[in-house]
């Protein structure tokens, strides 16, 4: 399928007509991603910084929808199958998403901070494979999958802050 432009687009072309950007509505583990984490603190820089640098937009809806589907894309999403379960809600169109070689160019010198919070799920009783995987993870060589594990972490930092664990 073709479309015609009728317009400027400065070399990126527009939304279809037909797909709208999300906007909303955020589900429950979104709301707790855009709030100050209180239960990991440690976490807390990460996720503002992953949040500012996930996507263009400055909608906290946006950014956190993003924060969901890196993960859930990648080769760590076993870990959340109730995210899995939630996914016909998820199925949405990000406008503003930015392209993983910049974001993990941006990320990249917080890494050790990163690896710190995964470490330490286990005191909040997550089996030390998980914190295992997202290191691994993060240490990749493929740059998508290096934003994805810091995009799961984050997951993981709410998912606790949401006391599922």
């Amino acid at each position: 399928m073709t479309y015609e432009w009728e317009f400027e687009t400065a070399g990126r072309p527009a939304t279809p007509p037909a797909r709208r950007c999300f906007r909303g509505p955020m589900i429950p583990i979104e709301v707790v991603m855009s709030r100050a984490f209180t239960r990991v603190t440690q976490a807390e820089k990460i996720r503002n910084r992953t949040l500012d640098h996930i996507t263009s937009s400055t909608l906290r809806t946006v950014q956190t929808r993003e924060v969901i589907l890196r993960t859930l894309h990648s080769n760590l999403a076993g870990i959340y199958v109730d995210l899995i379960n939630q996914q016909k809600e998820l199925e949405t169109l990000i406008c503003e998403k930015r392209n993983s070689i910049p974001i993990d160019n941006e990320l990249r010198p917080y890494d050790l901070m990163y690896e710190e919070v995964a470490n330490s799920f286990k005191t909040f009783g997550l089996n030390k494979d998980y914190g295992d995987k997202f290191i691994a993870a993060l240490k990749s060589s493929n740059a998508v999958l290096r934003v994805a594990a810091r995009c799961a972490i984050v997951v993981m930092a709410a998912n606790i802050e949401m006391r599922r664990l």
